[in-house]
């Protein structure tokens, strides 16, 4: 996210009085900052880089920056073009080549034009007056977004809470028999199918091998287990539930009054 305009300003500003009255000691150990600074500012490098490609590597030259200069209306764009040339020096790892005529005039012009930019968008931002209809708009979409934030906080109570303790009390009071009741009909079902095996077998007078039935069986019955593991699982889900402890209605309500519009 790109800083406040004053906070560009102010940057712009700082760096453009520096490379005015540049001291080679000073700037030498420079470089880095002015980098950390526009990364802190929030300017991107693909973005420079993206607009450098675009234009071409003769835009680091005084000559065509100054013919498009004036052009240049975008905060994020310019300061990240900055940014670009910055790392430049970082990586070249001596600032004495930054202070070379060439170079410094080019940081000049760049943060000078910065500077305006930002001053200039300051300027209209302060000089907007919100009309009255306007105004009207904007306690509109507040009520909206306070009416949605309790939407979503009754949403996520039924979801969260009600849902839960309903099914909590239904595991607790008919779960036990749900369980009971499928695992007799999987017991009988897998009598059944046993029994058919058998027959099948004898009918072609073939050898049984209890072993390999019983295989048989679990594998086609294995879709019935999952199942029966899931009602064992809801229903050691609903114990441990019964076994939390409950807000009361005061801690209830403090929540309630709690919420924010978002």
């Amino acid at each position: 996210m790109m800083a406040k305009q004053e906070q560009i300003q102010k940057f712009a500003n700082c760096w453009l009085d520096r490379f005015q009255n540049a001291v080679q000691e000073e700037m030498i150990f420079s470089v880095n900052d002015m980098t950390e600074a526009c990364i802190f500012m929030g300017f991107q490098e693909k973005c420079g880089r993206a607009f450098v490609n675009g234009y071409g590597e003769n835009l680091y030259e005084v000559t065509e920056l100054k013919k498009i200069i004036g052009h240049i209306t975008n905060i994020m764009l310019l300061g990240s073009v900055i940014l670009t040339r910055s790392l430049y020096f970082h990586e070249c790892g001596d600032g004495r080549e930054i202070l070379a005529l060439e170079n410094r005039t080019w940081f000049v012009l760049a943060f000078r034009r910065l500077a305006e930019l930002a001053e200039i968008t300051g300027q209209v931002k302060n000089a907007v007056i919100l009309s009255p209809e306007v105004e009207k708009y904007k306690e509109t979409i507040q009520k909206l977004r306070t009416e949605l934030s309790m939407l979503f906080f009754w949403r996520d109570e039924l979801k969260y809470v009600e849902c839960p303790n309903i099914e909590m009390q239904y595991m607790l009071a008919i779960g036990g028999l749900e369980i009971k009741v499928y695992e007799l009909y999987c017991e009988s079902m897998r009598l059944k199918r046993g029994i058919e095996i058998i027959q099948v077998v004898k009918n072609r007078q073939e050898s049984i091998s209890i072993p390999k039935m019983q295989e048989i069986l679990d594998r086609e019955f294995a879709e019935y287990q999952e199942k029966m593991n899931e009602q064992v699982a809801r229903m050691n889900a609903a114990l441990e539930r019964n076994k939390g402890e409950y807000l009361s209605e005061e801690e209830t309500k403090e929540i309630k009054n709690a919420i924010v519009p978002l």
